[in-house]
């Protein structure tokens, strides 16, 4: 099987799902490269927020004393990945 920088080299076309329609819609392996590209920057960012955001949480509960009980750890892990704890969703 030919990676997409193969097929982007040949100038292959890729053939997709148009989400609008639900057909086939062609596109270029460079299309298909950059919007995945895309996507994978915007959920490296979304990661980096959370991790700071745990970072700063952590830093504000260890100043108050509320780490030391080993509670709190492991439930802003769990919000960080995503649990539901109490209705809320994660970062």
């Amino acid at each position: 099987m030919r990676s997409i920088e193969q097929m982007k080299a040949e100038g292959t076309e890729v053939v997709n799902r148009n989400p609008h329609t639900g057909g086939p819609c062609r596109e270029s392996a460079e299309t298909v490269l950059t919007r995945m590209s895309e996507s994978l920057r915007e959920r490296a960012q979304a990661i980096r927020v959370r991790a700071d955001a745990i970072d700063m949480l952590k830093e504000t509960l260890k100043h108050s004393g509320a780490l030391e009980s080993n509670v709190l750890e492991p439930l802003i892990w769990d919000l960080f990945n995503g649990a539901r704890i109490g209705g809320v969703g994660g970062l």
